[in-house]
């Protein structure tokens, strides 16, 4: 991604975002588990930096 930009890619259906699988900076993940989990740690990273710091975190969805 650009300028080393991280992107969580949650793709159901598995076949919508095939693209992103793979991608040295892309964290793909396809099934109802591992969705939970990597939203669960994505929440607490966001609480941990949103406590931690005087800049903004401002998350981008990208319509699919």
């Amino acid at each position: 991604m650009h300028h080393g930009v991280h992107a969580l890619v949650l793709d159901l259906k598995r076949v919508s975002q095939q693209w992103a699988r793979g991608l040295p900076t892309v964290t793909y993940r396809s099934n109802i588990a591992d969705i939970h989990d990597v939203l669960v740690g994505l929440r607490t990273k966001l609480k941990h930096l949103s406590t931690t710091s005087t800049g903004t975190v401002a998350p981008t969805i990208c319509p699919g």
